[in-house]
């Protein structure tokens, strides 16, 4: 076996870049983390789809979904809500009781406070 790190084989492992994986690769370490992970990626379309993984994984799930409720991002937020908007625990029941969705829609050009 010779140690020439130089020499690349087309088993070897490779470090990758800073470049977000893509919403449907293959992450290393699954599950609740994974989501977690997803959650916190400046791409807004990964943080949405964790969103919908986040259902899967119960009253940890929830709290992340939860949480999105808080993500800067309205399109995060309105997703959050409608993923939550027809559960049954207390806590999603008190949490969307005093959430209130603000957007600013286009046309009118101003901040409307919508109670859905």
């Amino acid at each position: 076996m010779s140690n020439d790190l130089n020499n690349k084989r087309s088993d070897d492992a490779v470090l990758g870049g800073n470049n977000p994986a893509p919403t449907n690769a293959a992450v290393l370490g699954g599950g609740i983390e994974k989501v977690r992970r997803r959650l916190s990626s400046q791409v807004v379309e990964h943080r949405i789809s964790a969103l919908s993984e986040a259902l899967k994984y119960d009253k940890e799930g929830l709290k992340l979904l939860i949480q999105g409720l808080s993500d800067p991002e309205i399109l995060v937020q309105l997703t959050a809500y409608k993923l939550l908007q027809n559960r049954e625990e207390l806590e999603v029941k008190f949490t969307l009781q005093n959430y209130k969705i603000y957007f600013l829609p286009h046309v009118y050009g101003l901040y409307k406070n919508l109670s859905i």
